[in-house]
């Protein structure tokens, strides 16, 4: 019996493109220069190309390690990468697309692992951010199976890292055109987001059943709005052909579902400042930056720390085999080391 790792990065993780892998003429869209971290991206029409071809993961980004340093230490546990039959196998997607799209492209890597290593292979899908959304899509949505995609009934374990269970409020704050991200000034986060070609980001927002937003207008008392509505998305400038789809992906997102023998494993830190919420003034049109939720400790919890608590005690038997769950501390250096992307 051979067992195998399928990784699956989070939204800006991958490569993208201009041109196929034998054209001469490629080049590569993102990630951008290093220059373009402080100086303007200069790729961003092209980045707009909805043909855009995928490349690898990103590994590093001149000498800062992305997700190398990830790959080494699997590749440290003796999983290898670059053999007939490798039994580490990355998976880029498009990650500015519908994510829907990118669980089509973790079946294809899980019907390879099944097709390489035969009908007794264990297949671990290890998932960064956005990617653990991706993953429990593929294993829950009911669109995939062991009949349409071979592998799907060899899957053993779902390990996410940092993924946003319950949704990311941060979302919203990009999608407004507040916060620049890696290479992309506001502005250009603010275009590519809204662009009804491209609704991974609003799919990281929280689903509709999860309140928010809320109205700081001392009249409202904080009342919390639905960003989903469509009065309150057309006052925000958000694009409704993208919530649509965020509001669909969600729908498809369902832990009653998860599949008999599949173990979900939910790792997240609590000492990184973490969005909580959204806070708009819709009587005068004013935005209030995000906030974080503080602990007492000195911590910040996890907007959506009580989903993954439920997800992950769920599998508690698994997990802590017999001991109750208790969410992963992150302790010294692990603010400088985390992840650069995702």
């Amino acid at each position: 019996m051979v067992e195998v790792v399928i990784f699956i990065p989070g939204i800006m993780g991958s490569e993208l493109f201009h041109g196929e892998p034998d054209d001469a003429k490629r080049s590569r869209i993102w990630p951008g220069a290093i220059s373009e971290l402080f100086l303007p991206y200069q790729n961003m029409e092209k980045l707009l190309d909805p043909n855009l071809t995928v490349g690898d993961i990103i590994r590093r980004i001149s000498v800062s390690t992305q997700y190398g340093s990830l790959v080494d230490a699997l590749l440290t546990c003796g999983f290898t990468e670059n053999a007939d039959a490798p039994t580490l196998r990355a998976c880029p997607y498009d990650w500015r697309k519908d994510n829907s799209l990118a669980a089509e492209v973790l079946a294809s890597h899980i019907t390879f692992m099944r097709a390489v290593h035969g009908p007794e292979v264990v297949i671990n899908i290890v998932a960064h951010s956005m990617g653990g959304l991706i993953s429990r899509y593929f294993l829950e949505s009911g669109k995939f199976s062991e009949k349409t995609h071979p592998g799907f009934a060899n899957i053993r374990r779902l390990i996410t890292i940092g993924t946003p269970h319950r949704g990311a409020p941060i979302a919203l704050h990009a999608a407004l055109g507040q916060m620049k991200r890696l290479f992309l000034s506001a502005k250009q986060v603010k275009r590519l987001a809204n662009d009804p070609q491209f609704p991974a980001l609003y799919q990281l927002l929280p689903p509709p059943t999860e309140p928010f937003l809320w109205d700081s207008n001392l009249a409202s008392r904080l009342s919390p709005v639905d960003p989903y509505a469509p009065n309150i998305s057309k006052k925000l400038g958000l694009s409704s052909a993208n919530l649509e789809k965020a509001t669909a992906f969600h729908a498809a997102l369902n832990i009653a579902n998860q599949p008999t023998g599949v173990d979900y494993f939910c790792f997240v830190g609590t000492r990184q400042k973490t969005v909580s919420n959204i806070r708009y003034d819709f009587n005068n049109y004013e935005y209030t930056p995000p906030s974080t939720v503080h602990r007492p400790d000195g911590g910040r919890w996890r907007w959506y720390s009580s989903e993954l608590e439920r997800i992950c005690q769920r599998n508690a038997a698994v997990i802590g085999r017999g001991r109750s769950w208790q969410p992963l501390q992150t302790q010294g250096g692990a603010e400088r080391s985390r992840l650069f992307i995702g």
